[in-house]
Order: C-alpha cells, then sequence, then structure tokens
C-alpha cells in the first residue's frame, strides 16, 4: 500500500509539474509568424509580444510599442487571457495555448471562425516597413509620372507627417499611414484639394521603391536612395 501510495503521489507530482512548466513556457520575447482566420490569412506586420514573469506583458508592431497589460493563465484549461490597463475586456476571451516544438500555437473562435495564432522566439524586436520608411530619401529613377510636379526629395517623419520637396524647393506636406498587414503606404495631403495616394513600399537601410496602386497614380513607379540631410 505504501509503495502503491508514492507511486500515485509520484504522478500526481509530475502532472501538477506539467501544468506549470506549460505556463513558464508561455513567458518570453515572442513574433507573430502567421495568423490565419478560417481560410485566410490575416497576419500583421512585425507583430510581436514580450511575456513577462511578473504577468506583465507588451506588445507592438516593430519598434512601436501599442499596448500593455496584465496576463493569467488557467493550468487546467490551458487558456491564456490579457486586460489592459484600461481593463476593456477582451470580446472573444481566451486563447487555447500548445507548442509545436519551440513554436507557441494560441487557437480560439471568433464570430464562428477558427483563429490560429503562431508565435515564435525571439530575442529583439523585428522592423517594420514603417521603421525603415521614416527617414530623408532622394529620388533616383521614376517611370510613367504624367505631367503632375515631381517631388524629388521625401521626408518621411516620426510624428505621421511627411514632406516632399520639387527641384524648385516647393513643399506638399500632409499624413502618412501604413497599413497593418501590408507594405502599403498612404499619402493624405493637407490640401483637401488634392487627392490621397496609395503605394506599395520595399524598403530597407538603404533603398526604398514605391509603386502606385491608386486609380491616380497606378502604374508609377519611384525609387530612392536614403540621406542623411534635405
Amino acid at each position: 500500500m505504501k509503495f502503491q501510495s508514492k507511486i500515485i503521489l509520484l504522478l500526481f507530482l509530475m502532472f501538477v509539474t506539467s501544468l506549470y512548466a506549460q505556463k513558464e513556457k508561455v513567458i518570453g520575447f515572442w513574433k507573430v509568424e502567421s495568423v490565419s482566420v478560417g481560410n485566410r490569412s490575416k497576419t500583421p506586420v512585425a507583430k510581436w509580444m514580450k511575456i513577462n514573469s511578473d504577468k506583465s506583458y507588451e506588445s507592438g508592431n516593430g519598434w512601436l510599442q501599442n499596448s500593455k497589460g496584465q496576463w493569467s493563465y488557467d493550468n487546467k484549461t490551458k487558456t491564456y487571457k490579457t486586460v489592459d490597463p484600461l481593463n476593456i475586456a477582451d470580446e472573444f476571451g481566451s486563447f487555447l495555448v500548445s507548442f509545436d516544438k519551440e513554436n507557441m500555437i494560441w487557437k480560439r473562435n471568433e464570430d464562428g471562425m477558427e483563429v490560429k495564432v503562431t508565435l515564435i522566439p525571439i530575442t529583439e524586436k523585428p522592423m517594420s516597413p514603417a521603421d525603415y520608411f521614416k527617414g530623408m530619401w532622394q529620388q533616383t529613377s521614376v517611370s510613367n509620372l504624367k505631367k503632375e510636379r515631381r517631388y524629388n526629395k521625401l521626408l518621411i517623419r516620426w510624428d505621421r507627417i511627411y514632406e516632399k520637396y520639387d527641384e524648385k524647393g516647393n513643399k506638399e506636406l500632409g499624413y502618412w499611414h501604413i497599413h497593418g498587414h501590408r507594405s502599403e503606404v498612404t499619402f493624405i495631403p493637407h490640401n483637401l484639394k488634392q487627392n490621397r495616394e496609395k503605394w506599395k513600399i520595399s524598403t530597407n537601410e538603404k533603398e526604398l521603391k514605391m509603386i502606385g496602386i491608386s486609380e491616380n497614380n497606378k502604374g508609377i513607379t519611384i525609387d530612392y536612395i536614403r540621406k542623411n540631410t534635405l
């Protein structure tokens, strides 16, 4: 009997240990590798989250942090949920957590569709297209540009304001907005008589390519190199 009791106790301790081990595995620095909603891909750009051992978390996109709060994990149901500082409830509730080697998998139902989030471990924040996009750019080539004014310099400011300069020094100001799921930027001029423009962008530390995708700039391609000054 004593031997059986010891076996039962050992199995119980192993079970409890495995539960807490799963909880500890949630803690870490993660990047969202993929998000699927039903049969659609809805992966956000450069999304990351840091789940801390003190039950706090932060998350953001690229170098921008856009949320923080507290997290909890239910050992019995293997579910993870967060609460932000304003105590705004998540209408879809907790995620069911599982692991595939080093990757963490979250699943839940949203409006009748299964949502699956795959997270991979990272050591630093990933850069987003918006992070590379900021700065001063000098135009190097342009194709299919119509008779409209040509802006050969482009300043993308951290405060979401853009400045365009032509060869005579004339300037256009407006807001820039980056898409959350695609490498697309929209320019919204301060001058309401001018049209908004959407561009597909490809950028890195040194180069920027912009391809027009709205009706008023479709087919236009502009290449830039990064500059340090105006």
